[in-house]
């Protein structure tokens, strides 16, 4: 519950800055989402505000606690690209603190034992 009232407060600091952001830049605020009617609300899909998103990225757990990179694929050219443990994609630099993607933060404590995708061939170089 406490959490709760946490995360609350600090939506509510959140909106007013950028309210107050916006304000300062002249710009139209949206409308608030209370004055749909119940027709008009199903038909618009709901979306959630920045605010929303930011304080659930810096207030959930899954992305401040670092997950191993535990996979490397392996392409026929030989470009090895390690992957995120979160969202499954190519990880641009090696040994960066966290992917550009998803924003997990990553451990590379074992990447020497990284399981080896091989992408487009068996790992085994043709002699042809």
């Amino acid at each position: 519950m406490k959490a709760l009232l946490k995360k609350s407060a600090i939506l509510k600091t959140i909106s007013s800055k950028i309210s107050t952001y916006l304000h300062a830049i002249d710009a139209d605020p949206q409308e608030d989402d209370s004055d749909f009617d119940d027709e008009e609300w199903m038909e618009c899909p709901t979306k959630p505000t920045l605010a929303h998103i930011v304080l659930d990225l810096l207030l959930s757990p899954t992305y401040r606690l670092p997950k191993t990179v535990t996979a490397v694929r392996i392409y026929r050219d030989e470009n090895i690209f390690s992957v995120c443990p979160g969202c499954d994609v190519c990880i641009e630099r090696e040994y960066q603190g966290y992917c550009h993607r998803c924003g997990q933060y990553l451990d590379w404590s074992k990447l020497e034992e990284a399981e080896e995708i091989f992408i487009g061939w068996s790992g085994v170089e043709d002699d042809d």
